[in-house]
């Protein structure tokens, strides 16, 4: 069974990681929230972004990367 984290845990989860990493890529951040055992209930993308329209992390496209990378 899957179990998924709230909106406020992952965003906690999140932003914490973002606080000591700095700035991360999308796989990344998954890899960060699997470590718990569980998963946002929305996508990670549609989640990280729904973030970024609230104020709460900021986020660019790299092409260094070739993807998004966020950070606050």
């Amino acid at each position: 069974m899957c179990m998924f984290l709230s909106e406020e845990e992952a965003e906690r989860i999140i932003t914490e990681f973002l606080r000591k990493k700095g700035r991360a890529t999308t796989q990344e951040i998954e890899r960060e929230v699997q470590k718990t055992g569980k998963r946002c209930a929305d996508e990670s993308i549609k989640f990280l972004m729904k973030l970024k329209s609230r104020g709460k992390i900021k986020g660019e496209v790299s092409m260094e990367v070739r993807g998004w990378v966020w950070y606050l």
